[in-house]
C-alpha cells in the first residue's frame, strides 16, 4: 500500500450522477425499465415477482459501490485498479486515444492490455497535472508499453498554450488573488469536498435504504402462490403511506423551525443586536468581492482590474514615467509575508500603487519584476524587494521562513521517507535511503523532468528535519542554516563540487535536490581495501588543491573535508558534497563542527579559516596512506606509521597539519608545488570559467548576517 499511487477520477457530472444512485440506487434513466420489469416478473411467478426485488437491490447496491470505487485510479506495482476491474501492468501493450464523433478532439484515453483487455479512461475526468502523472508512472513501470505520440504532443501543446496565454509581446496579464479570505475557503472546500464526494454518497444511501428494504420486505409480505393484482396495491399503498409520513414529519420540521426563528427575530432587541452585528459583515463581504483580481501590465503602467467574464473594470492604475522607487513594506518587523506589500512611489501621491506580496503567485512575481524592468528601467528597486521577486530557486527565504513558522505545528508523516513516497506533487519519486545523519536523511530519488519526452533523471533529497515543537528562534535558525546551504551551493559552479539542482520545503523539512554522483566515499574505498599507494594519493591530492582553491577564491570554508564527504567516482574525478553548516551557540561564536580527528586548534575554538580546510587536507592525506585517522590536535607524520612512503609526502602533511597557523600552509598552491603536482593546468581552468562569466549581469544580495563568520553553518563565507 506504501506504494500505491492514488489518481483522482472525476468531473462534476459523474458525482451529480453518484448522489443520484446513492439516493435512487440505481441511474435514473433506469427507472423507465422498471415497470417493464415489473410487468415481465408478474407473468413469470410469483416466486420470480417476489426475488426480483431483492435482485435489483443487490445488483444496485453493487453498482453503487463499483461508481464510489471509480472515483479514483490506484496503481501499485502490479496493477491498475479501478473500480471492482483491475488490470496487470505487466500486460499493458499500448496506451492511445479515442476520438470524439467530431475526429479531432480526443474524449478518451485507451489503455490496450492484450487478449481484448481495454481501459478507457474519460479525459473529461483527468486533471492535467494527474493525466501527466499517470502516463509518467506508465512509462517508468512499464518502459515496454507503446504510447500514442499524439499524448505526448498533446501534454506539450497544453503548456505551450498555457504560457502563450500568459505571455504576451507588449501585454502581461496577471491573476491577483486580493480576495484570499474567499480563495482560502475555496481551497478548504475543494480538500474537505474531495473526501465528501465519497463519504457523502454512502451516508446518503445509508438514510435512503431503509426505502428500498420496506420495498423488499412488502414483496415478501405476500405469501406465496397467492399473488393477485391487490398484492400489487397492497405494496404501492405501503410505499405511498411510508413516503407521505416522510414529507409530512419533514415539512413539520422545517415549518416549526422557521417559526420559532421568526418569533426571535420579531423580537426588536434581537433585531436591532443582529442589524449591528451583521451589517459589519456583509460591508466586508461586499467589500471583498468588489477587490480587484487581475494586474495588467502594459506599455502605459500597471492597473489593477476587477474582472467579471468578460468585462475589466478598472479599480486603480499608475503609469510607469510617474514611478521612482519599488520598495518592500512591511507593517511591522515582525508581520509575516501575507501582510507585507509592494509599494510603487511616483513623483506625488496619485501616482502611488500598493499591490499585496501575497496576492501574487511565487512564479507571477517573476513576471512582474521583468515587467517592471522592461518599461520602468529609471526605477529604484530597494535590495528586499528583488531578493522577493527573485524566481523559485532563488527565492527569499526571508519568507520561507516566515511562512514556516506560521504554519501549525503539525506534520503528515513522522517517519523517515520510504521508497515510492512522492513530493512535490510528483515531480520527485523516492528510490531508497543512501544515509541517516543527526538532522535528516538522504535519499535516493527519481526527477520527472517536464519535456516531451517525460523523461527522468535520478537525483539525490538531503533532508533537513525542521524542529515544530520549540521555541520560535529555534526554528528560525535551523531554517537560516538550510537557507545558507542553499546559497552557497547555488554560486558554486565546479565540476568537484556537487550541483545544487533546487531546493524546497515539504511538511516541515527542507530538501536540497543534489545531483546524484555515481561512486564510493575515499572512507568507504579505504575500509574496503586498506590503504592507498603514494601516486594513487598524489592524484587525489592534485583535484583536492583545485576544489579548496576553487572553494577559497569564492570566500567560502567546507570546515568538513574528510573522506567521509569525498566522492570518487568512477572516471576518478573526486566530487566535494556536505556543506551543511553548524547554528551559533548563545554568546554569538561559531559552533564547534567538523570530525575531530580533522579537525585545527582554532576550528575548536570556533574561528576556523582557510587554513583550516588545508589542515583537514593533509589529515585526510593521512588517512589514504595508513588507513588509520590521525589523531586529534596533532601534527601527522606519516613516516611514522607507513615507512614506504617518501620523505616529501611527509613533509608536505606535517607542514598542512601544524598546529600554529603561521606555519601551515597559506593555500593549496604551496602543496601543489612542493608535491609538483600539475596544479596550474587546473587553476587556469578556474580563470577560464571565471572569463565564460563575465558579461552575464547578476545581482548579489549579501544579508549582514552572511558575513559573519560565526553565523554561517556546512561551509562559512569569509568577511573580505
Amino acid at each position: 500500500m506504501a506504494n500505491d499511487k492514488i489518481i483522482l477520477y472525476g468531473d462534476r457530472w459523474s458525482a451529480t450522477a453518484l448522489w443520484a444512485k446513492a439516493i435512487f440506487l440505481l441511474p435514473i434513466w433506469m427507472y423507465l425499465l422498471i415497470p417493464l420489469a415489473g410487468w415481465v416478473l408478474s407473468k413469470l411467478g410469483t416466486v420470480a415477482f417476489q426475488l426480483g426485488y431483492p435482485v435489483i437491490i443487490v445488483v444496485g447496491l453493487a453498482y453503487f459501490i463499483d461508481d464510489l470505487l471509480r472515483r479514483k485510479i490506484r496503481i501499485d506495482e502490479n496493477f491498475i485498479r479501478l473500480g471492482f476491474s483491475k488490470f496487470k501492468l505487466s500486460e499493458l501493450r499500448s496506451v492511445g486515444l479515442i476520438y470524439s464523433q467530431n475526429g479531432i478532439t480526443p474524449a478518451s484515453l485507451l489503455l490496450y492490455f492484450g487478449a481484448g483487455k481495454r481501459l478507457s479512461l474519460n479525459l473529461d475526468r483527468l486533471h492535467y497535472g494527474d493525466f501527466e502523472k499517470l502516463l509518467n508512472l506508465i512509462e517508468n513501470r512499464v518502459p515496454h508499453c507503446a504510447i500514442d505520440p499524439v499524448i505526448t504532443t498533446l501534454c506539450k501543446s497544453k503548456k505551450l498554450a498555457r504560457k502563450a496565454a500568459l505571455e504576451e509581446a507588449d501585454r502581461t496579464e496577471i491573476k491577483y488573488y486580493s480576495r484570499r479570505v474567499l480563495k482560502d475557503i475555496a481551497k478548504t472546500f475543494t480538500e474537505t469536498a474531495e473526501s465528501w464526494s465519497r463519504l457523502g454518497p454512502a451516508l446518503t444511501l445509508l438514510v435512503t435504504m431503509p426505502m428500498w428494504l420496506v420495498m423488499v420486505k412488502t414483496a415478501y409480505s405476500v405469501p406465496l402462490g397467492t399473488y393477485s393484482p391487490q398484492s400489487t396495491i397492497l405494496l404501492q399503498e405501503q410505499l405511498t403511506n411510508m413516503l407521505v409520513a416522510l414529507e409530512s414529519q419533514i415539512g413539520k420540521s422545517i415549518g416549526d423551525g422557521i417559526s420559532t426563528i421568526w418569533t426571535v427575530v420579531s423580537n426588536p432587541v434581537v433585531a436591532a443586536l443582529l442589524f449591528c452585528c451583521l451589517t459589519p459583515v456583509f460591508y466586508q463581504l461586499l467589500k471583498l468581492l468588489f477587490k480587484p483580481n487581475r494586474l495588467v501590465l502594459d506599455a502605459n503602467g500597471a492597473h489593477l482590474n476587477l474582472k467579471l467574464g468578460q468585462f475589466n473594470i478598472p479599480v486603480d492604475s499608475t503609469k510607469w514615467d510617474q514611478i521612482t522607487e519599488a520598495t518592500l513594506a512591511k507593517p511591522t518587523l515582525s508581520a509575516g509575508p501575507d501582510r507585507w506589500s509592494i509599494r510603487l512611489g511616483g513623483l506625488s501621491r496619485k501616482n502611488k500603487l500598493n499591490l499585496e506580496l501575497s496576492a501574487l503567485a511565487p512564479d507571477d512575481r517573476s513576471r512582474f519584476s521583468r515587467a517592471l524592468e522592461r518599461w520602468a528601467p529609471h526605477c529604484a528597486v530597494d535590495t528586499s524587494l528583488m531578493e522577493t521577486l527573485l524566481p523559485r530557486q532563488a527565492n527569499s527565504y526571508t519568507e520561507l521562513w516566515m511562512q514556516s513558522l506560521a504554519a501549525p505545528p503539525e506534520r503528515a508523516s513522522l517517519e523517515p521517507l520510504s521508497a515510492g513516497r512522492v513530493l512535490q506533487n510528483g515531480r520527485f519519486e523516492v528510490q531508497r535511503r543512501i544515509g541517516v545523519g543527526g538532522q535528516g536523511a538522504a535519499y535516493l530519488c527519481t526527477q520527472h523532468l517536464e519535456d516531451a519526452q517525460h523523461s527522468t533523471v535520478p537525483v539525490v533529497l538531503k533532508e533537513t528535519i525542521i524542529p515544530v515543537f520549540v521555541e520560535a528562534e529555534i526554528r528560525k535558525q535551523a531554517l537560516e542554516r538550510f537557507e545558507q546551504e542553499a546559497r552557497i551551493l547555488r554560486d558554486l559552479k565546479s565540476d568537484y563540487i556537487v550541483k545544487l539542482i533546487d531546493h524546497f520545503i515539504e511538511d516541515h523539512r527542507g530538501y536540497l535536490v543534489l545531483e546524484w554522483v555515481d561512486g564510493n566515499s575515499l572512507r568507504q574505498l579505504v575500509e574496503d581495501r586498506g590503504g592507498m599507494g603514494e601516486a594513487q594519493v598524489k592524484d587525489l591530492a592534485a583535484q583536492m588543491c583545485s576544489m579548496l582553491d576553487y572553494l577559497h577564491s569564492k570566500g567560502v570554508i567546507h570546515r568538513d573535508f574528510t573522506p567521509d564527504n569525498l566522492i570518487l567516482q568512477k572516471d576518478g574525478k573526486l566530487k566535494l558534497i556536505d556543506f551543511n553548516v553548524a547554528q551559533n551557540d548563545e554568546e554569538g561564536t561559531g559552533l564547534v563542527v567538523g570530525k575531530q580527528a580533522y579537525m585545527p586548534a582554532e576550528q575548536f575554538r570556533g574561528k576556523p579559516t582557510a587554513q583550516s580546510d588545508i589542515y583537514a587536507m593533509g589529515a585526510t592525506l593521512f588517512y589514504l596512506l595508513t588507513g588509520q585517522d590521525p589523531e586529534p590536535i596533532t601534527q601527522s607524520r606519516v613516516r611514522e606509521t607507513e615507512a614506504e612512503v617518501s620523505e616529501t609526502m611527509d613533509s608536505v602533511i606535517q607542514k598542512c597539519t601544524a598546529a600554529d597557523t603561521k606555519a601551515r600552509y597559506a593555500s593549496v598552491a604551496e602543496i601543489a608545488a612542493d608535491l609538483s603536482l600539475n596544479f596550474d593546468a587546473i587553476t587556469s581552468a578556474r580563470e577560464k570559467e571565471k572569463s565564460s562569466e563575465e558579461g552575464v549581469h547578476t545581482i548579489t544580495i549579501v544579508e549582514k548576517e552572511t558575513i559573519k563568520v560565526e553565523t554561517m553553518n556546512d561551509a562559512i563565507r569569509v568577511d573580505a
